[in-house]
């Protein structure tokens, strides 16, 4: 092999390195969240009272598990991008501010206590949807399931059947996620 093919193929190694996408986030993640969703969505059918315990534990703590989670894939993986992360952190962070706001308007009697879920629920799909064209397009299944969950409650008020559809979206993530792609092991983001 001569030095100018070694050199091209070497440039055309580096290439696809720059090139190929960042792997979605671990599988684990999906898991999680549709567990915690799973249950924390349907918990209003079966005992509402536990709803907003079950939330200001399950939110904060499925946030910072998922930051750590992410960061040792990224480690893992060889992509540690601090920028990215810090997308990723603000992200999130501002969902799990602005469903605080929303607790606060409740508190204030700017919203409905009955229109806390929903608007949160709408909040939660709309942020999902967000992360799906930018951050990690498998998002976009759970997100546009939220949103129609939203839908579901004008009409049947049925927080068990959101859950499972919520959850369900959330597994199908966490199935392709862990799925390899693009012949290195991982998933690649679209």
């Amino acid at each position: 092999m001569t030095d100018a093919e070694r050199l091209h193929e070497d440039l055309s190694f580096v290439r696809r390195a720059v090139d190929r996408p960042a792997p979605a986030g671990p599988a684990t993640i999906y898991w999680l969240w549709a567990a915690i969703c799973l249950v924390g969505i349907a918990l209003p059918d079966h005992s509402p009272r536990h709803v907003p315990l079950f939330w200001s534990i399950a939110g904060p703590t499925g946030w910072l598990v998922s930051l750590v989670l992410g960061y040792r894939h990224s480690r893992r993986v060889g992509q540690l991008d601090g920028r990215e992360g810090l997308r990723h952190f603000a992200h999130w962070g501002i969902l799990l501010g602005a469903v605080g706001i929303v607790l606060l308007l409740a508190h204030r009697g700017l919203v409905a206590p009955a229109g806390v879920g929903p608007v949160s629920l709408l909040l939660v799909g709309v942020t999902y949807l967000l992360a799906g064209l930018h951050l990690d397009r498998l998002l976009l299944l759970p997100g546009a399931l939220m949103v129609a969950g939203v839908f579901v409650l004008l009409s049947r008020d049925s927080w068990t059947l959101v859950a499972g559809l919520v959850a369900f979206g959330l597994a199908c993530a966490g199935v392709v996620a862990s799925r390899p792609r693009d012949g290195e092991g991982e998933h690649v983001r679209g």
